[in-house]
């Protein structure tokens, strides 16, 4: 809340300057409005993108996010071995479009930020826990052996959530990947692999 009003404070000032500059230069009413109006548009641009206000939808995602290996998701733009998808190579013989590398919205829906917090934790990596959190588990990188530690930093983070049951419960993320073999299940007879 402190981010937010801070910077509404710094919009209001803008708006002031800009009132003063439109003023003191005999800049006619059109450009006040006009000022006025880019400056508005900005302020709720710039907030929305910035700041998680918890009413977007979950196709809305934050930059950082996105560019972002929080909790030992895919970074947009990875294409090394460990993001590429496992089903991807069977992906003929699956009900659900297989893509070559993992998706990397991961945990970033609804402007969430780069951080596996306590305020905004993660689904857990772990492929034991992909049926149980359905349609919000997305696989993370393949684990290769080198990049299981999350290294977990006390009131930092890796946060991860425990249960889809309770989401209240959240603890240190203990695996930051995911075993490299796909998991293949039925669904109306048909098969599917995350």
């Amino acid at each position: 809340m402190i981010q937010i009003s801070q910077y509404l404070l710094v919009g209001l000032v803008l708006a002031v300057v800009c009132i003063w500059i439109s003023n003191h230069f005999k800049i006619g009413r059109f450009l006040k409005l006009y000022f006025f109006v880019m400056i508005t548009y900005q302020l709720s641009a710039f907030s929305a993108v910035l700041f998680e206000t918890g009413t977007t939808t979950n196709y809305e995602h934050r930059w950082d996010c996105l560019q972002s290996s929080k909790g030992g998701k895919r970074m947009r733009g990875d294409k090394s071995a460990v993001s590429v998808n496992p089903c991807f190579a069977n992906r003929t013989s699956f009900l659900n479009y297989q893509e070559k590398y993992i998706d990397d919205t991961r945990d970033c829906s609804s402007f969430r930020g780069s951080l596996c917090t306590l305020e905004s934790p993660c689904v857990p990596c772990e492929l034991d826990k992909a049926i149980e959190f359905g349609d919000v588990w997305k696989r993370c990188n393949s684990c290769n052996g080198t990049n299981h530690n999350c290294d977990f930093v006390e009131g930092v983070g890796p946060y991860c959530y425990v249960s889809v049951k309770d989401l209240s419960r959240i603890e240190p993320c203990s695996t930051c990947c995911t075993r490299p073999n796909p998991l293949i299940f039925e669904v109306n007879n048909m098969r599917v692999c995350i």
